[in-house]
């Protein structure tokens, strides 16, 4: 019988040691009400949770508004939200699940903010830390003087911030997207036709945005001390082309998927670029290719995406700088023999700007 038991008991053990090897134990233990945030996980994020926390409340401070007091219970509760929605980027949380959970983990009057990070590194909690204290869309809730406690927490690369009220505060109408919960009832302020004051996709004119890039192009080669580059029309068709393939078929390279290179295809379009300069001749395109996107990052208050959209000169000017601290990308753009050359945008449907430059 001893025998049996000391058998048990091992076999517990290891059951447990695999778990916990395989993560299973560490991700149950996440956000758990009763050992969540006691025993070390590293899924958790703690000490950047910590860290953003208190830089939000020392901004608090600075405003002189109060600090916000850390709540365990809150702290828990957001690495479970955070757990959830990083399991599933569809998932969006309902009036129902949020009153129960906050109930479960005793916590009420609650506001949430969250955001996904594009990599676990302290500058990207140092921005998000920024944006949520900063950025007039969150800072009514970061900042906002009735929310008493609260905390972050992270599970992988998706934080959530938990913020509790004692009285219910003091709802502005504004033409931001605004979420508000009081006295355990959710108020969603959200408008679909709400103008959130931030350019969008069908702010982007392409053709304006290919000129665009063009003048900013000129400007580097003018302040080298070399001739501007004239726009061509014909160019411009041949690289808004490959630009539209590449938004079409998910690729990004200067060889399309029939194996042309950028002066096959200008010679399929009856596109030839052949100078002549007595001693020796040069015959060929050049190309310059950038893959850049219509948002920076995107943020989540109560689980609905909002994106840091890309005015349409921050498009053309992040391409231009990319290039230019590119070598070989820089040393087309400043090639002395170069005089003519086309701009092609295309965007694809999960918001990438494909860009194309070709040289003659």
């Amino acid at each position: 019988m001893k025998l049996v038991k000391w058998g048990v008991f091992f076999l517990i053990v290891f059951g447990i040691f695999y778990l916990w090897n395989q993560g299973y134990t560490e991700e149950y233990l996440a956000g758990n009400y009763f050992f969540g945030g006691i025993i070390n996980n590293s899924l958790e994020s703690k000490n950047m949770s910590s860290l953003t926390f208190s830089k939000i409340n020392n901004v608090r401070k600075e405003k002189l508004v109060n600090e916000l007091k850390y709540n365990k219970n809150s702290y828990n509760l957001a690495v479970t939200l955070s757990k959830k929605f990083q399991k599933s980027r569809e998932y969006y949380i309902v009036e129902e699940e949020i009153i129960n959970l906050s109930e479960s983990y005793k916590v009420s009057n609650v506001k949430i903010l969250s955001k996904k990070l594009d990599k676990l590194e302290e500058s990207e909690f140092n921005l998000m830390s920024l944006e949520w204290s900063s950025r007039d869309l969150f800072t009514e809730k970061t900042l906002n003087e009735n929310f008493t406690d609260g905390a972050v927490g992270c599970y992988k690369e998706v934080c959530v911030f938990v913020l509790s009220v004692e009285v219910e505060p003091v709802v502005s109408k504004t033409d931001e997207i605004t979420i508000d919960y009081f006295d355990e009832k959710i108020s969603n302020d959200f408008d679909e036709n709400t103008d959130v004051k931030s350019p969008s996709k069908k702010d982007i004119d392409i053709y304006a945005l290919e000129k665009e890039i063009h003048a900013l192009i000129n400007n580097e080669r003018i302040n080298m001390g070399l001739n501007s580059l004239s726009f061509s029309e014909e160019l411009t068709n041949i690289a808004r082309g490959h630009s539209q393939d590449m938004a079409l078929n998910n690729y990004f390279e200067h060889d399309n998927l029939k194996g042309q290179d950028p002066t096959d295809r200008a010679i399929s379009k009856g596109y030839n670029c052949y100078k002549d300069y007595g001693s020796y001749y040069t015959e060929g395109v050049a190309e310059n290719i950038f893959q850049n996107n219509l948002y920076d990052s995107v943020s989540y208050v109560y689980f609905i995406p909002i994106y840091n959209w890309n005015s349409q000169l921050e498009i053309a000017q992040s391409t231009v700088v990319g290039w230019m601290n590119s070598p070989g990308h820089r040393a087309n753009i400043l090639t002395s023999t170069y005089d003519t050359e086309g701009i092609g945008v295309a965007i694809s449907g999960d918001d990438k700007v494909y860009i194309t430059e070709n040289f003659c």
